[in-house]
């Protein structure tokens, strides 16, 4: 009784506020509060472009788990700041359910929920931050650079973290690229073509593949794999990626339409553990210029990506399947330019957008191919058009950014338009549109679409094609973005993006 209350007085003695005394030989721990968990780059009706989840946790949280569409629990990788793998097995286009909490060995509890859709792993260093790769074909006397920007809760720097050189003056490293996980580590892996490659366009198309990890990409290449080696064969004017035989790897699709003197080839890497390996290729007829557009989205709703592929007269659909693209095309658009993949009615399938002659031309997927389409332009009808596709009012739906880089006859001006996306597909008046800062900038030479602050709503990147890059920050007002630039980057000079 004498030992109970001398307890009693001591603990008495502490007033409540020395909670780190010691109680027979053993420091009194402070009482925990209930336990708190936040994604830190998951938000619902996003698009997410990263291989991680990643967010924060307070209180007493001893471990945290993530579930994916009520699947098995998976083990996070730290507790006050956390990340979790998203699973490799996600289609690009397809809905899912996150969920996050404090995790016991077999349950979660004080969890957290949100509703995304898969999209291409464009995040490079898996810090869960969406990375800029900006080709600049013309830098470095010809060479080529690539300028990549890492992703941050404050957006990217207006300089480049890394800037990759081609092998070569004239190369024109940078002139298309992609971003993806090829080899299904969560890390994006960038795959960069070459337009010219010498003065002589004589020698072999090449890709080069730079490997991604925690530290970020590698300063040289990774490894390379050649292409065809006939005149011209080093014009690979375009790349694309998806997963095209259905086995959980992004695969690439690149088109070097200058082979043979502008017969064409189009060749198909597929993904593995170790990186890309060729797969198989197909070849056009004299003067098809076949692969001049490319891109790979599924179209049918299979499951497997369909390789779109452009040239003069248009652009043919070769569904994807197990054992790779199919020789034979189950369906055509007549029209020329460059090709973007969209999911604007959903729906389970990818739909086929084609930029040229300021508009853009949206033919919806079916489970029977092309069915149906819409055509938007930006009235004043000069100029090229380039398009890209992305969720950008977060309502599920696809929406597209048609830029016309020259509203006078002299290319000068440029604007950038916003047409909403819904389940009964594209708007042909746009809801908002954007103003480039100069007269003369071309502005809308080229865009992308990327949430590189992570706060689940997408940034547009704009360039001129000379030697300015502008971002406008999303900012979930009524006109999505603001009338000017909120950053402008430096290091770039005639400017390709990854397509998403």
């Amino acid at each position: 009784m004498i030992k109970s209350m001398l307890v009693i007085a001591l603990l008495a003695s502490c007033g409540g506020g020395n909670r780190g005394a010691m109680l027979d030989g053993a420091p009194a721990q402070d009482a925990p509060g209930a336990p708190s968990l936040a994604f830190a780059n998951v938000h619902d009706n996003q698009e997410l472009e990263t291989g991680f989840i990643v967010g924060t946790s307070t209180g007493l949280v001893p471990q945290v788990g993530c579930r994916f569409d009520g699947g098995a629990i998976v083990g996070a990788t730290g507790t006050a700041a956390w990340k979790c793998p998203r699973p490799t097995s996600w289609k690009v286009g397809t809905q899912h359910v996150i969920s996050a909490g404090v995790y016991d060995g077999s349950t979660l509890s004080a969890s957290i929920t949100a509703s995304v859709y898969a999209a291409h792993n464009h995040d490079f260093n898996g810090d869960g931050y969406v990375d800029l790769a900006v080709g600049s074909m013309l830098a470095a006397s010809g060479a080529g650079t690539v300028s990549i920007f890492y992703g941050s809760p404050s957006g990217v720097a207006a300089t480049p973290d890394l800037t990759l050189t081609g092998p070569k003056a004239a190369s024109e490293f940078g002139f298309a690229l992609v971003a993806a996980d090829i080899r299904g580590t969560g890390y994006a892996d960038l795959a960069v073509g070459v337009a010219s490659f010498s003065t002589s366009h004589t020698d072999t198309g090449t890709v080069y593949f730079f490997n991604g990890a925690s530290s970020g990409l590698p300063s040289a290449p990774s490894y390379s794999l050649a292409g065809p080696a006939l005149a011209n064969a080093g014009s690979g004017y375009a790349m694309a990626a998806g997963d095209y035989n259905g086995d959980g790897l992004e695969d690439v699709a690149v088109g070097y339409n200058g082979y043979n003197t502008f017969v064409g080839q189009v060749f198909f890497y597929k993904g593995g553990a170790a990186g890309a390996t060729f797969d198989s290729m197909m070849t056009g007829t004299s003067g098809s210029s076949l692969g001049e557009a490319i891109g790979l989205g599924d179209i049918t709703g299979s499951g497997y990506a369909s390789a779109l592929v452009g040239s003069p007269s248009g652009v043919k659909i070769y569904p994807g399947g197990p054992s790779g693209i199919a020789t034979t095309s189950i369906g055509s658009a007549s029209e020329r330019g460059a090709i973007s993949v969209a999911y604007i009615q959903r729906g389970g399938f990818a739909d086929l957008v084609i930029a040229g002659n300021a508009q853009a031309v949206i033919h919806y997927g079916s489970a029977s191919g092309l069915s149906g389409t819409t055509t938007v332009s930006d009235g004043a009808q000069l100029g090229w058009g380039t398009a890209i596709a992305g969720d950008v009012d977060n309502d599920g739906h696809d929406d597209v950014v048609l830029a016309n880089p020259c509203l006078d006859s002299s290319c000068h001006g440029g604007n950038a338009l916003v047409f909403a996306g819904s389940s009964s597909g594209l708007a042909t008046t746009a809801s908002t549109t954007i103003s480039g800062p100069m007269t003369s900038s071309q502005f809308g030479y080229a865009l992308e679409l990327a949430d590189v602050n992570g706060d689940g709503r997408f940034d547009l990147e704009v360039s001129d094609g000379a030697s300015s890059l502008w971002v406008y920050a999303g900012d979930g007002t009524a006109t999505l973005y603001p009338a000017s630039s909120n950053k402008t980057l430096t290091g770039v000079a005639g400017t390709a993006f990854s397509p998403r």
